[in-house]
């Protein structure tokens, strides 16, 4: 099972845990790993500590680390940009799935952003926030992702992680907005939470989450939103889990989940959580195609082809060399007898020899066609 994207309650999570461990830390280097996978090299003074980030699904510090292919333009472009600077801060940008390192060397300042929703992205903006690099260009409605533009957070309408304490205005929102909608999925488009976390609200709020939101009496809704708020505390207190079934984790979180019934492993930090999910269950790698290795693997191909025809030839010329050694003496018999008479006839040469079938005879040019094979 392929682990989940990162849901906004978590990156919050992660990003005080990372600022905490990593403030402090240089970047030694940068590396692309595979599609959307990247490791950055830290130090502070003996120590070193490899920071793995796969775009939408985690970012965390490992001591198992990919091998990094030769390093592409992006990862040249981060080197020369980021190269040797220090991480000042690490905090979540406009309380969404985007993780800003702040970064520094001497006067010079840099953020490196990481957006993981949608396809993600790693961003590099200057002190006033315009982009330098990116590893994926784009244009939005309300946004632009380009080098020399401004940098722009998308909008985070609804219910967010700093809105908690409001949580049933929200819910009575989402109920009149999506009444015929059911309650997971109506709450789900409400709040810019987690899917997890507020399917877990509605199951601590006793509430089936098929029904439809417009059925929800205000006690009920005040329930939800209870549940909702509380997931502000589980936000300041986290007791990060991995769900286990056998061998193999099911999902993870910051507080227990209420529907899993999977063996619980609790874990100190959602750092060490994450950690250990990807060790035990490797997520699948997308690998970018190299255009160099396909070029490669094209020109093998096409060698391989004319090597199969060269082969074929050999085998036909050496079968033809077979028929003509086994003919030898009646081809020369038929060549004598077309020297000594030089008006003789296609018919009639091939009447003389009937063992070999004469296919042309031109004596003016002194050449005879002719075949061993029989039809």
């Amino acid at each position: 099972m392929q682990v989940r994207q990162i849901c906004t309650v978590e990156v919050c999570v992660l990003a005080r845990e990372l600022d905490k461990g990593l403030k402090g830390y240089k970047i030694d280097k940068f590396y692309e790993t595979g599609q959307g996978r990247f490791r950055f090299r830290l130090s502070k003074e003996r120590r070193k500590v490899d920071l793995v980030c796969v775009l939408c699904k985690r970012i965390n510090t490992t001591d198992t680390v990919e091998a990094a292919e030769k390093p592409t333009n992006f990862v040249l472009a981060m080197r020369k940009r980021i190269g040797s600077f220090g991480i000042e801060s690490i905090s979540q940008v406009n309380n969404d799935r985007i993780i800003s390192m702040a970064v520094s060397k001497g006067v010079e300042k840099a953020e490196i952003i990481i957006e993981m929703f949608g396809k993600g992205n790693i961003i590099v903006v200057d002190g006033s926030r315009t982009i330098k690099l990116a590893y994926t260009n784009h244009r939005f409605k309300d946004r632009v992702v380009f080098p020399k533009e401004k940098y722009d957070a998308p909008k985070n309408d609804g219910l967010n992680i700093s809105m908690l304490a409001g949580a049933k205005e929200a819910v009575m929102r989402a109920t009149a907005d999506s009444s015929q909608e059911s309650v997971i999925k109506g709450l789900v488009k409400a709040a810019n939470i987690g899917s997890v976390y507020v399917d877990n609200a509605i199951t601590a709020a006793k509430i089936d989450p098929k029904r439809e939101l417009g059925s929800l009496d205000n006690v009920e809704m005040g329930e939800i939103a209870d549940k909702l708020s509380a997931i502000e505390k589980m936000i300041e207190e986290p007791a990060p889990m991995v769900y286990m079934d056998g061998e193999k984790p099911v999902e993870y979180a910051i507080t227990r989940l209420i529907k899993r019934k999977e063996e619980e492993h609790g874990f100190s930090t959602l750092n060490e959580a994450l950690d250990f999910y990807s060790k035990n269950e490797p997520e699948e790698v997308e690998k970018r195609e190299n255009p160099k290795a396909k070029e490669l693997e094209i020109s093998m191909d096409r060698q391989k082809e004319a090597l199969t025809r060269i082969n074929d030839e050999i085998e036909q010329n050496k079968k033809a060399g077979e028929l003509i050694f086994s003919n030898m003496h009646t081809i020369n018999e038929m060549i004598e007898t077309a020297r000594n008479d030089r008006h003789i006839t296609k018919e009639q040469l091939q009447k003389l020899f009937p063992d070999i079938r004469i296919i042309e005879v031109d004596l003016k040019r002194k050449r005879i066609r002719f075949s061993t094979v029989p039809d």
